[in-house]
């Protein structure tokens, strides 16, 4: 028997702000996208030592301000 996926995601949110969900249900929310993917990460690796199945999805990191110019 498998176990369900648990799916945790980072979602941008429309304040400029990061939340992170866990099967869809906001668990945290974060100013810092370095944060919120921190955080997603840990949740992930706690939720696969407890034995579950896991899909993490987080945002790559910001560039910096001057990489566009």
């Amino acid at each position: 028997m498998s176990n369900p996926t648990t799916h945790i995601e980072v979602q941008p949110e429309h304040d400029g702000g990061w939340s992170v969900a866990r099967n869809r249900i906001i668990d945290g929310y974060f100013n810092s996208l370095q944060a919120a993917n921190d955080y997603a990460s840990a949740c992930a690796q706690r939720a696969k030592r407890a034995g579950l199945d896991v899909r993490l999805l987080i945002w790559p990191d910001e560039p910096p301000s001057d990489a566009a110019a």
